[in-house]
């Protein structure tokens, strides 16, 4: 072999183990992308998965707040009823005895003020003309005829 062969033998050889380096830092470019690309593909699901715990979390915190709003309410509406029953109770309470104040004191001036003869009639009584003092009508509430007959005596 001449020497211009042996240069370019020289040179050819120079030139593959150029294109060689090229070729093994590319490859090694490639690992290197490889493995980064699976560190973010495995960092994505690492993220996916904690993004579907906080997810769950999150829907069992709203389920959570829902059931103990829809306590609550039913605590407020049953203390309401309650409140409202009470006031009904109350209220028919004071209206009986408004109306036993009533009548208690319409009995007491049918009482007091009973007609001394047959020509005025009371409320609930006829009163006999031969009778000079006050009598009770029978029809009384409370024991107001007892206590008119034990002042008459």
């Amino acid at each position: 072999m001449d020497s211009s062969s042996q240069q370019q033998q020289t040179e050819r050889e120079a030139h593959i183990n150029e294109l060689q380096a090229v070729c093994n830092a590319d490859i090694e470019s490639v690992k290197q992308t490889k493995e980064e690309e699976e560190q973010a593909r495995r960092a994505l699901e690492k993220n996916r998965k904690e993004l579907e715990e906080l997810a769950k979390r999150q829907e069992e915190a709203r389920k959570a707040v829902e059931k103990r709003h829809e306590v609550e309410r039913k605590a407020v509406q049953k203390r309401h009823d309650e409140t409202a029953q009470q006031l009904k109770e109350a209220t028919e309470r004071r209206k009986r005895a408004e109306e036993k104040r009533e009548k208690s004191g319409r009995v007491w001036r049918e009482a007091i003020f009973a007609p001394q003869d047959k020509s005025k009639k009371g409320l609930d009584e006829e009163v006999p003309s031969s009778s000079s003092s006050v009598v009770p009508s029978t029809k009384t509430a409370y024991g107001v005829e007892d206590l008119l007959n034990k002042k008459m005596n």
